[in-house]
């Protein structure tokens, strides 16, 4: 009969069962609490008994723990539920080890003078010359110890004292972290795991006093790691605030150092601002929002093109063009467009500006400190200097011409008009605010001059979106600028060759008639060729402007000080250091260049990347400004002009010490003034100046660009990281349920963030149209064109955006930082290329793909609005009651004395909350703000959601490292969970400590709102899912056991039985964002759950729980992306899947192999929504898949909502199970085998020892499956259907499966095969050595048999048992002394020799020191039928 799981683990677990079901969550975690309390005093009166039991040899410690035992009436309660076992362990340790801990540190002085006193010894031993004496390491030990102790010893003190005062309260019920080696092959190795054998008297005193001492030291060592990790944890979470001075030169190799990656990747690498200051991230992420906003805002303006061309295009596309014959609609399209590129980008003498010249004259002054001109009245920049009422048409112009054209149809021409200028306007406007920031006189004029006209000149040839599909001109095109070129050249030669002639005085006639030769035109033909072959390998407008007349490339300058000067330095580098105004200038391509590389006359086109060029050219001027600015000034200061500055601020003695700190690379990195020779100085206010080297990285974001410089980059890129994306792609932005669980699961940052528990203000947000509706108009209605934006909403999505809310989900721009590695296109071009199906289907098909981008993009958004919306009314609801407004709000943030006052007595405490509230457009020295009170309340908001919600741009360095790995899955993700869950819970406690009560209440209401979300609102559904389906927490821990592994430690919510009676169940962390937060407490609680069902101790079970709590802390990190996994798969794993799934059968031949392992990797390309859409027109005709399961209805539309209700299969997934354990069992023999058959000469301890290890793994993984077979009789499965899932899998012993439905074990005797081979390889290695040792195996066999019959039918179910060890013999038993044969000489005398036999006793049949050495029964029994036998 199979042993169940009441009788495996004794009446205790089936009360524990009993009450489990009966005693409440809160009311079992109460009682936890109760008994804890209760075992503090039961803990110091067990130690005074046990020492007098020490002393006496009486039992009084255990009728002293009886006592209070039957005086605790909460034990029941609290050992019911895990949660009551985990609260009693708490209130019993916690008390104790912080009272030890608090004393311990107050002891520091004494503790420091007493290291001191120690280290001074050994100093003075060192000295009279004993330091070197036999105990030299040990003084060297001590006097290491004493510094060490002496300059940590309020922490030593606070360690010991948390250890002793946990010693008091020790428990064997809650064990020791050694406890987890029980039973392996490390058990000897575990020094603290506690001795829970019985003794009696003395014996059981000192048991006892040391399992106290374990779990002390064992809770001192663990504090101490505690503090470590509190320390390290401490340390990421609050990088200092001046950013890190300089890189360590530790374990220098190359260019860098071991200290250098240390602190760029791991010590600072996942904080946003890396090494550089929250000040410095601000600016530069200030910098690209305002980009950002700008491009939206561009976009939108071809939103409204594209309307006005859409309306008027059908009426006038047959009388538009009457120059002769009709023309295709896409090809009439295309010269309408390009007649609007004609007028918004004039060609010289074909049409005046048609901005007014009034406009034209703007007024000029130079800087006097830096000579730069600059506009005399500058223009923030969310202002427009240019409208549409400022450009007139001109009469007759091309302007007026298109637009009479159109109105003569019965077109409304208004809307095109407006729109085409628009288009101008925005441009112009653009300019104008890069005329503000200050430029090179000569520069400044030219971009004055062409206001009015000025587009960037864009060509398909160098713009390319896809990275695999290169623009090629048609044949047709190609013979034509190939003609063009060849007839320019011979135009050019035959002027040249005229004008050679008329200087050497040749007649009229010789002139007139002159013709190259057949040879001169061949010559040039092949020039023309190599000219034209050379142009369609350039990869940039860059590439064919920057080349010299002699074909040379113009020099790039090498510019860090310290740097190699023939060390190149990356482009990236160059473009992230680099202010390049080449933007402003005409790039024109000669005629046949321009009609080869197809230059764009889509003005939708060309208007988004001048305005993206200008908006980048423009915030960068000012972003390098504001880091001059920041770094010049203050105690933190890190911008220095030299090294005179070097030595007026203090950092060096003189002007040789500061040149030499300036050539550290690791110190210091200088600013180039110029990169081309062609380009101006004076453009950026750090040109030239010296800037602290981490700071200068965080600050210009340098990277090394080894993608894109060597091969190897160049195949990992298109092989590995290409291919990542896609596939992360398909899974997520091309599946219609990972959209529906965007939507759902964003939603949970909002009630993290306080929405949870709502007041009125933030009802009248979420729910009356105040916030929500706003919000969903600017979101999806953006993405489907539902709602035609009116100028508020418009307004706020770009205020929005240059605050850095919108637009910054973590996938999204996981995926578009990879897709910049493949292209150098802006993001102003990418998105242009994106939303415009321009060229050709390729381009269509990815304009749809850019609408359900922006559809995961909105569905982030949506949330993110409204959490901007409840902030913004919080506290402009808390600024009303205080009078805080545009009149006064600058005071306030500047501490004003008399306005902080006028607030009344919480006024102080206020104006210092917000000082620290703010940080875009705010000095944190001067407490200045740089904008309206509205841009002021919008930057307190924002600056909330940017910490609190996950958003993309603030990955740190380590992040974006890792985003390059062939690891991990949508690393972003748990990065930004880390980093805004801590944010959350440190804005709670900042906001309680301000001291306003307005304020107080909203951070009180956050925390409470953040650990309903994480943790109470998962645990109510699961609670809720087992009571309304009458499912027992046995249940759910078996389920556990046959769910998937990345299901392992979810939140599951049963909802129901199918027909088998099977559970059913949700797997709510696929949808829950905080689970990564939750993941490794679940895991932890878990094993603790699990042990609490097993007899384990606390500790033990918990220290399993925290090695899976750490594995799935890592897994975003460590595992294999989806495609990488696939690929792996197909490569090297033998036909099996990962889960055990057959990917080609080993039958297979090869090309099939071949063929199904690129299925098998195609795979993992297939978008998400393919699945669903299968299981729906399964579900439509009630068909079922290959495995027989089928799809209720139902069930897939809750999957569409990203709640799939999934099925449990303990049947199915016992078969896997069973080929697992099938699997490791034959892994376990080799470990038994394989190391002793190598042919070398073995020990009888190698055999025993090989066995006792390979049998304990054994008996590990036997456990292991026993709790499998117990789960499904848990979920339901009869035990006639196990044992036939168990025999279906060949190779399972028949002995093996009665024991496992026994619930027993039994060790395996060796094989006859290793008997056998075991002798022949002895006896070869005697014959080959000349020797004759005895057979290893026979004397290995005694000790082998006495472990199998002490081992018989151990239960498999009781955790406490552990295959039990016998003490090897000693040595006499085991002696392999190599006998040689006798070697002859001189004869000895026989009575010198005593031949006499050892003594042998009639009554034991044993010798005298056979008697004295076996000292168990057994072992004498074996040795007396040992020698029967040889009698």
């Amino acid at each position: 009969m199979p042993i169940k799981r009441s009788e495996a683990f004794g009446e205790a677990f089936k009360q524990r069962k009993k009450n489990e079901e009966e005693v409440g969550f809160i009311e079992s975690a109460l009682a936890g609490v109760a008994t804890g309390v209760i075992n503090i005093p039961k803990g110091f009166a067990s130690l005074g008994a046990e020492l007098i039991d020490l002393g006496l040899g009486t039992e009084t410690a255990a009728s002293v723990e009886k006592f209070f035992d039957d005086l605790n009436p909460f034990d029941d309660e609290a050992e019911a539920r895990t949660i009551g076992r985990i609260t009693t362990a708490l209130t019993q340790i916690a008390p104790l080890g912080v009272f030890g801990a608090v004393r311990g540190a107050a002891m520091a002085p004494r503790i420091k003078t007493a290291a001191g006193n120690l280290a001074k010894r050994a100093l003075q031993a060192k000295q009279t010359g004993k330091y070197f004496g036999t105990l030299d390491f040990g003084r060297k030990v001590a006097a290491g110890g004493a510094k060490f102790v002496g300059k940590n010893a309020k922490v030593t003190g606070a360690v010991v004292g948390s250890g002793v005062g946990e010693a008091i309260v020790s428990d064997e019920d809650i064990g020791t972290l050694g406890d987890m080696l029980r039973g392996t092959s490390l058990e000897g190795a575990a020094l603290t795991m506690m001795d829970r054998e019985s003794k009696e008297g003395r014996e059981e005193a000192y048991r006892r006093l040391m399992n106290r001492v374990k779990f002390g030291t064992e809770g001192a060592l663990f504090n101490l790691g505690l503090v470590g990790i509190g320390k390290g944890i401490q340390a990421l979470r609050t990088p200092p605030e001046k950013g890190l001075i300089e890189y360590s030169n530790y374990g220098a190799f190359g260019t860098t150092s071991l200290g250098k990656v240390y602190q760029k990747y791991l010590r600072y690498g996942l904080s946003p601002q890396g090494t550089g200051t929250k000040a410095t991230l601000e600016l530069k992420q200030g910098a690209l929002s305002s980009q950002d906003a700008v491009e939206f805002l561009a976009k939108k303006e071809i939103d409204r093109f594209d309307k006005a061309l859409k309306d008027v295009f059908p009426a006038i596309e047959d009388t538009y063009f009457t120059g002769g014959k009709k023309v295709p609609s896409a090809q009439a399209e295309k010269l309408f467009l390009k007649d609007v590129q004609e007028i918004m980008q004039p060609t010289k003498g074909t049409q005046e500006s048609i901005l007014n010249q009034a406009k034209r004259d703007l007024a000029f002054e130079i800087d006097p400190d830096t000579g730069l001109r600059r506009l005399k009245n500058p223009i923030a920049d969310d202002v427009d200097l240019f409208k549409v009422q400022d450009y007139t048409i001109t009469k007759g112009g091309k302007l007026d011409e298109l637009l009479k054209k159109v109105s003569q149809t019965g077109a409304d021409s208004e809307p095109l008009k407006n729109a085409i200028l628009n288009f101008r306007s925005s441009v112009d406007s653009m300019s104008a605010r890069i005329l503000s920031r200050g430029l090179p006189e000569e520069l400044s004029k030219t971009i004055q001059r062409q206001i009015g006209g000025y587009l960037t000149t864009e060509y398909q040839m160098f713009n390319n979106l896809n990275p695999l599909y290169k623009y090629k001109p048609t044949d047709e095109i190609k013979n034509k600028a190939k003609k063009m070129l060849v007839n320019d050249k011979i135009k050019f030669e035959t002027t040249k060759r005229i004008k050679e002639l008329q200087n050497q005085g040749a007649s009229f006639d010789e002139v007139a008639n002159f013709r190259l030769s057949q040879k001169d035109v061949a010559k040039i033909k092949n020039q023309a060729q190599d000219e034209y072959d050379i142009f369609l390998k350039k990869k940039s407008l860059d590439d064919v402007l920057e080349e010299l007349p002699d074909g040379t490339k113009v020099p790039v300058k090498d510019q860090i000080v310290g740097k190699p000067p023939t060390k190149e330095i990356a482009k990236q580098e160059i473009d992230a250091i680099s202010i390049n105004p080449s933007i402003l200038k005409d790039k024109v391509l000669k005629p046949w260049q321009e009609l080869l590389a197809g230059k764009i006359t889509d003005p939708r086109y060309t208007f988004i990347s001048t305005v993206g060029k200008q908006s980048n050219l423009n915030y960068t001027l000012k972003y390098m400004d504001e880091i001059n600015k920041l770094g010049s000034t203050g105690p933190n200061k890190f911008i220095f002009n030299g090294a005179d500055d070097l030595v007026e601020s203090g950092l060096a003695r003189n002007t040789e010490e500061a040149l030499d700190l300036l050539k550290d690379t690791n110190k210091f990195k200088q600013v180039p003034i110029k990169y081309l020779e062609e380009a101006p100085t004076g453009l950026s206010a750090l040109e030239g100046k010296y800037v602290r080297a981490p700071i200068y990285d965080a600050v210009f974001d340098t990277a090394n660009n080894l993608l894109n410089n060597n091969l190897a980059g160049q195949i990992y890129k298109y092989s590995i990281l290409g291919p990542k994306a896609v596939t992360q792609v398909a899974k997520t932005v091309l599946s219609f349920v990972t959209h529906m669980r965007n939507f759902l699961s964003a939603g949970s940052f909002a009630l993290a963030n306080g929405a949870a528990f709502p007041n009125y203000g933030d009802i009248d947000v979420l729910f009356r149209g105040k916030g929500a509706l706003p919000v969903k108009d600017l979101t999806f209605g953006r993405v489907f064109n539902t709602k035609e934006f009116d100028e508020v909403v418009e307004n706020f999505y770009a205020r929005g955006l240059r605050r850095g809310i919108f637009q910054s989900q973590t996938q999204i721009g996981e995926f578009k930082r990879v897709f910049r590695d493949f292209t150098t296109l802006t993001p102003g071009q990418v998105d242009a290329k994106v939303t415009r199906g321009l060229f050709n289907v390729k381009d269509r098909v990815t304009k749809l793909y850019g609408k359900i981008q922006d559809a995961y993009v909105a569905e982030d958004d949506f949330w993110k609005g409204i959490t901007f919306n409840l902030e913004r009314n919080r506290f402009n609801k808390v600024f009303d009651d205080y009078k805080i407004n545009a009149s006064n709000f600058r005071q306030v943030l500047e501490g004003n004395e008399q306005a902080v006052k006028a607030l009344g007595s919480n006024g102080k405490k206020l104006s210092e909350f917000i000082q620290t509230s703010v940080q875009r457009d705010f000095d944190s020295v001067t407490k200045q703000f740089n904008g309206t009170f509205d841009d002021f309340l919008d930057e307190v908001s924002a600056n909330l959601v940017r910490n609190q919600v996950p958003n993309y741009a603030y990955i740190g360095r380590a992040g974006r490292a890792l985003r390059l790995s062939p690891f991990g899955n949508f690393i972003a993700f748990p990065l930004e969970i880390f980093r805004t869950g801590n944010n959350i819970i440190t804005q709670g406690i900042k906001e309680i400590n301000s001291g306003v009560p307005e304020i107080v209440k909203l951070g009180h209401k956050r925390l409470i709102s953040f650990g309903a979300t994480v943790g109470a609102v998962p645990n109510a559904l699961r609670e809720t899912g087992k009571a309304l389906n009458n499912v027992t927490e046995d249940e759910m821990e078996a389920l556990k056991r046959y769910v998937p592994e990345w299901s392992e430690n979810s939140t599951l919510i049963p909802v129901g039985r199918d027909k088998k009676g099977y559970l059913r169940y949700l797997d709510f962390s696929y949808s829950n964002a905080y689970d990564v937060l939750t993941r490794p407490v679940q895991s932890v609680y878990n094993a603790i759950a699990q042990g609490a069902n097993t007899e384990e101790s606390m500790k033990e079970a918990a220290g399993k729980g925290m090695m899976t709590a750490a594995k799935e802390l890592l897994k975003p990190f460590a595992e294999e992306s989806i495609f990488t996994q696939a690929l792996t798969e197909s490569v090297f794993g033998r036909g099996r899947g990962k889960n055990g799934s057959l990917i080609y059968s080993p039958e297979d031949d090869t090309f099939i192999k071949i063929r199904k392992s690129m299925a098998h990797v195609a795979e993992s390309f297939k978008p998400g929504t393919f699945d669903q859409l299968v299981r729906f027109s399964k579900s439509a005709v009630g068909a079922s898949d290959k495995y027989g399961r089928s799809f209720p209805i139902k069930d897939e539309v809750f999957g569409l909502l990203g709640y799939r209700p999934l099925g449990v299969d303990p049947e199915r997934g016992l078969k896997f199970k069973t080929s697992a354990l099938n699997k490791k069992l034959r892994q376990d023999r080799a470990l038994f085998t394989s190391p002793l058959l190598r042919g070398g000469r073995i020990t009888p301890e190698d055999i025993v020892e090989g066995y006792k290890y390979s049998e304990a793994r054994r008996f590990y993984n036997l456990k292991e499956a026993y709790k499998d077979v117990n789960a499904a009789r848990e979920l339901g499965m009869s035990d006639a259907s196990i044992e036939r899932e168990l025999k279906s899998r060949p190779g399972l012993k028949r002995e093996i499966i009665r024991n496992l439905m026994d619930g027993v074990f039994t060790p395996q005797e060796p094989t006859d095969f290793f008997k056998r081979r075991v002798a022949e390889i002895n006896e070869n290695l005697n014959r080959q050595e000349g020797v004759s040792v005895p057979n290893p195996y026979d004397k290995a066999e005694t000790i082998i048999d006495r472990l199998i019959n002490k081992n018989v039918r151990i239960n498999l179910g009781d955790e406490s048992k552990s295959l039990s060890d016998i003490d090897l013999p000693k040595q006499s038993l085991f002696d392999t002394k190599i006998q040689t044969p006798p070697v002859i000489t001189a004869p000895i005398n026989p009575s010198l020799i005593n031949t006499k036999p050892a003594d042998i006793s009639p009554q034991s049949g044993l010798t005298e020191n056979e008697e004295a050495l076996l000292s168990n029964p057994l072992d004498k029994l074996i040795r007396q039928r040992q020698r029967n036998k040889t009698v």
